[in-house]
């Protein structure tokens, strides 16, 4: 399942795995958004993926997997 990314108009952003809103440095923010706020959020979807150059499954050789998004 791709991951959801949150982000507001000043640069917070939601951390998920802690459950804490972050500011622009990822500190935790000391302010929580407003309703305003979160009705206004970016959402971003993230999409991970890798791939083996020689399409070879066994090859586990760093040089040979390339990591990608979407």
């Amino acid at each position: 399942m791709p991951a959801r990314e949150y982000y507001l108009d000043d640069g917070r952003w939601w951390d998920a795995p802690v459950g804490t809103w972050r500011d622009g440095k990822g500190r935790p923010s000391k302010v929580l958004p407003s309703v305003e706020e979160l009705a206004s959020a970016l959402v971003t979807r993230v999409v991970l993926a890798t791939a083996h150059r020689d399409h070879d499954t066994s090859n586990l050789n760093p040089p040979d997997i390339r990591v990608g998004g979407r």
